[in-house]
């Protein structure tokens, strides 16, 4: 199940999750359920990818960190 609904406040972050959906990844849903989204994340995209927060973890999926 993909989560492609999410309010972030911070614009650049919010064009990577766009061009991350795009190619094809996932956010992890337990990520997606606590109702603040902070700490270590894990998304989907050719493997799965941690990082301390949502941003970090999908510049590692996208091989820019």
């Amino acid at each position: 199940m993909c989560y492609n609904t999410i309010t972030i406040n911070n614009k650049l972050t919010e064009d990577l999750i766009r061009i991350f959906f795009k190619k094809g990844g996932r956010i992890n849903k337990h990520y997606l359920s606590t109702p603040i989204m902070k700490g270590p994340s894990l998304v989907y995209l050719n493997g799965w990818f941690g990082g301390q927060n949502l941003r970090v973890a999908i510049l590692k999926a996208l091989g820019q960190k």
